[in-house]
């Protein structure tokens, strides 16, 4: 009986709130609103008659109490009418319309979850599909504003995604998060969930490291879907766009495939802390990141992230650090003796370079060139990056901190121990 009477009580009151808008002379629009947010225009519909008996109703019902808690009745009655007066144009009461808000206020109410969204524009990307589904929420799609409009995203949303849009880097295409949360009245008010923009990071992390391209996001709005507004205004904006120069990603269906499980790999690791791998790998993440996201990051920049991510993942041990680097990249990601002396000798030309600019000292052409392209030198860090991380998330293997401080470089020279380090790594 309580949802039957709420529906009668909110019937009345909407017909009463409409003929005191009629009488004020003034235009609908003078009345929308959001409950709660302007005092002064709440208490036009409070002190009408009927509100009250409103407020009592929709208290009565259960699931209500249970999800969003009794004292949000008021709240809820403020909203029913501002919502209704949102999708009038004149202050006439329309019988059908106030049915599908009802039919509306009770499928929000029978949902157990809340759903949040978030979307930002993606940078440096090409792709061979229009949709990527890249799991636990997160998903890359073309940009389609009716989409985006249907999933419950405002005009001024669109119109801020469309003017994050232009500039370097700007695709096609829109990186789409969501999340959910069991309703209760500790969270009614929570308009947005700040796991959205966590998920976003990890996909974006999984991708970089999947993959060459420097492709990033935007901006992202993130708010609170809803069949029914129950009173909350305004969408939250997080991140910030990065000005810069780079190359695109080309995300294959193939590449898209390999995303959850890299991204459970970095969930895990988020979880479980760093503690299964050798050096710092935290840090050496973090410096990894930079290399994408530092603001109006240069070569120059990136060189510097790039090798502190492979000495926060490595360590350079005691003696010529720029041997010990070179040797051990080299040693762990080389698959025969060719490829070894490759990126030994590339790894040398990029430290050297990284000494010059960490002590100020004049660059030669040699240098320009290196720094014009890093690219190179970001696959070898995202090479060792993907190993210490499948180190890091393997049980029970030989190889602690203590034997990269002490055996590594010994080991590496013996191709039985070498092969048994790459295969624990991942490598082979």
């Amino acid at each position: 009986m309580a949802e039957p009477q709420a529906h009668a009580a909110l019937h009345t009151l909407s017909g009463t709130a409409l003929g005191r808008i009629r009488a004020s002379g003034q235009p609908i629009e003078a009345f929308r609103g959001i409950a709660i947010y302007d005092t002064s225009k709440d208490e036009i519909f409070m002190s009408l008659d009927g509100f009250e008996a409103a407020e009592q109703a929709l208290a009565s019902i259960p699931s209500l109490q249970e999800r969003y808690g009794v004292d949000q009745a008021s709240r809820l009655a403020l909203q029913f009418i501002y919502e209704l007066l949102g999708r009038l144009h004149e202050p006439v009461f329309d019988e059908e319309l106030f049915e599908s808000l009802w039919v509306d206020f009770l499928a929000e109410l029978a949902e157990p979850q809340w759903l949040f969204r978030g979307v930002a524009n993606v940078r440096f990307l090409v792709a061979e599909g229009p949709s990527f589904d890249l799991g636990d929420g997160v998903s890359i799609k073309g940009r389609s504003i009716e989409e985006l409009s249907e999933l419950g995203f405002s005009d001024p949303v669109l119109a801020g995604l469309f003017d994050d849009w232009a500039g370097f880097g700007a695709s096609s295409y829109i990186m789409l998060v969501e999340d959910r949360l069991d309703k209760s009245p500790d969270n009614f008010v929570l308009s947005s969930n700040p796991t959205l923009f966590c998920k976003a990071q990890r996909a974006l992390s999984a991708l970089r490291l999947l993959a060459p391209g420097d492709i990033g996001i935007g901006r992202m709005w993130v708010g609170r879907a809803a069949r029914f507004n129950v009173g909350l205004g305004g969408t939250d904006i997080v991140g910030h766009s990065v000005p810069s120069f780079g190359s695109e990603l080309q995300l294959t269906e193939s590449i898209a495939a390999a995303v959850p499980a890299m991204y459970d790999a970095l969930r895990r690791l988020e979880t479980q802390g760093y503690v299964g791998a050798p050096g710092n790998l935290d840090l050496a993440r973090r410096s990894f990141r930079a290399t994408y996201d530092r603001s109006a990051a240069g070569g120059d920049a990136r060189v510097l992230d790039a090798i502190t991510a492979l000495e926060a993942g490595l360590g350079s041990g005691e003696g010529e650090i720029t041997f010990k680097l070179s040797f051990r990249v080299a040693g762990i990601l080389a698959a025969d003796d060719a490829e070894r002396v490759r990126i030994f000798n590339e790894m040398k030309a990029y430290y050297d370079l990284r000494s010059k600019l960490v002590h100020g000292a004049s660059l030669k052409e040699k240098h320009h060139r290196l720094i014009a392209d890093v690219e190179p030198l970001r696959h070898l860090v995202r090479e060792l990056l993907r190993s210490l991380i499948h180190m890091a998330l393997t049980p029970g293997h030989p190889y602690s901190k203590r034997f990269f401080d002490e055996r590594l470089d010994a080991a590496l020279l013996d191709k039985a121990e070498r092969d048994r380090l790459r295969s624990t790594l991942g490598m082979v």
